[in-house]
């Protein structure tokens, strides 16, 4: 195994490296929370083999996984897994457009989670400015501001439009849908991300206080990911 880098900022510790190489020496990680190449062949990092191997690898040694794709290649991961997600998240990025190419052009990507103990009692949503529905929730002694959010999230992609300069990675992946995900798996105290791109699944552990553990073989982007989780600690 080559380790090319390894840098500790806080609690986060980062690993230039090739991630399956790294993984199954790794001790102590309870999830995986990732964003991994697509395997759409849409960019030279796409490595379809090398995801199946990581998330098969991961539910082999029992750990919660949480991982992001486009709905047709998840489809085919779960077949080759042969396991069922628990849970099946689509996420719809409000302020995107719609993907080109394809019969029907994608407006959605979606998350597979496998966890045994799953806690979405965090994930909610501002509630309706209708005062019936407030109204009723204050009767059944729930918030009136917030309800439990439900299996599609719609939280903005960062750095679309005029704000593209400020994008870390071309598929980038907003801070918040990471914290949701990192905080579903109640009882993990330490998250990995063997492919950890510009480093939000980080970002987020930062700021929630967990362990993290992140895998780059990439330099340039291991160098962003270690900027951003740094800021994420200032």
């Amino acid at each position: 195994m080559t380790i090319q880098r390894e840098v500790t900022i806080g609690d986060c510790r980062l690993i230039q490296a090739d991630c399956l190489d790294v993984l199954p020496t790794l001790e102590g990680v309870d999830a995986v929370v990732t964003d991994p190449p697509y395997g759409t062949k849409a960019y030279a990092t796409d490595n379809d083999a090398a995801v199946r191997t990581i998330l098969q690898m991961c539910l082999r040694k029992g750990l919660g996984l949480a991982c992001f794709v486009y709905p047709e290649t998840l489809a085919n991961y779960v077949l080759t897994l042969n396991k069922l997600p628990d849970e099946w998240i689509c996420w719809w990025p409000t302020n995107a457009h719609a993907s080109r190419g394809g019969t029907i052009p994608r407006e959605s990507q979606h998350i597979a989670i496998w966890g045994d103990k799953l806690d979405g009692k965090h994930i909610v949503r501002k509630r309706s400015d209708d005062q019936w529905s407030k109204s009723q929730a204050e009767r059944r002694g729930n918030s009136a501001e917030f309800c439990r959010d439900g299996d599609v999230w719609r939280t903005a992609s960062p750095g679309e439009g005029f704000n593209r300069h400020l994008r870390h990675h071309m598929n980038e992946k907003p801070v918040e849908v990471k914290k949701r995900l990192v905080g579903l798996f109640v009882d993990a105290h330490t998250i990995c991300d063997p492919f950890i791109s510009s480093g939000t699944t980080g970002v987020a552990c930062a700021k929630l206080g967990r362990r993290f553990i992140g895998i780059k073989i990439d330099p340039g982007y291991f160098d962003i990911a270690c900027e951003r989780i740094r800021e994420a600690y200032r």
